[in-house]
């Protein structure tokens, strides 16, 4: 069966609510979605929903929201979920744009299905939509020095990794457009081999890799 390449109706972004969350590793989910609001012609201004906010445009004659859950991470499936449910849409509908540790910054990574692979909030998701049939754009914040994971997750991007990131924030965005028009298997051809960090910061494995 060919891929309904207009499937997409929900970009969901995960990340904590708060000041002292913004910018952190755990909340590149926002970070993208920020860039994305600024990135769509006609994009609404933000408005609340039931566990958070939205903005809605219009893509190839298709209404799309973008959804940002503010009951914190582990609870960013209920958002979503209930979303879905008002909006009569199918868990096949939903994109989930997320921070990932497994992969380095300067990466990111468009999967289909699969599970949570220890991120509380893909793992909500799961939870509440009871399926894991949805798409991910996976954005890498690596995993760095620290041996608390916690910590990790909320720190900030160092000098160094800062304009890394700004190119993979607008990597993400351009990847988003390009899944909205071609589908998650073409994004995945697309984008998923492109690694932004200069070679002298890729860990050894990766120097070889596109």
């Amino acid at each position: 069966m060919a891929e309904d390449k207009s499937a997409f109706r929900l970009l969901a972004s995960l990340g904590n609510p708060g000041k002292e969350y913004h910018g952190t590793r755990h909340n590149a989910g926002f970070t993208v979605a920020e860039s994305l609001a600024e990135n769509f012609d006609g994009i609404s201004s933000e408005f609340k929903i039931p566990g958070g906010t939205a903005r809605k445009f219009v893509f190839n004659n298709t209404e799309v929201h973008i959804v940002k859950p503010l009951r914190f991470m582990n609870l960013s499936g209920e958002t979503v979920a209930s979303f879905i449910a008002k909006k009569n849409l199918k868990p096949e509908n939903l994109l989930v744009i997320h921070d990932d540790m497994d992969i380095p910054v300067g990466r990111i990574r468009i999967a289909m299905g699969g599970g949570a692979a220890g991120h509380k909030g893909i793992q909500s998701i799961i939870d509440c939509l009871g399926s894991a049939n949805f798409a991910r754009l996976r954005f890498g914040i690596g995993r760095g020095q620290s041996n608390d994971a916690r910590d990790y997750v909320l720190s900030v991007f160092d000098g160094k990794e800062k304009e890394i990131l700004e190119k993979a924030v607008e990597l993400s965005v351009s990847a988003v457009k390009f899944l909205l028009e071609n589908g998650v298997f073409a994004a995945m051809n697309e984008f998923n081999g492109r690694n932004l960090a200069p070679a002298e910061n890729r860990p050894a494995a990766q120097k070889e890799e596109n």
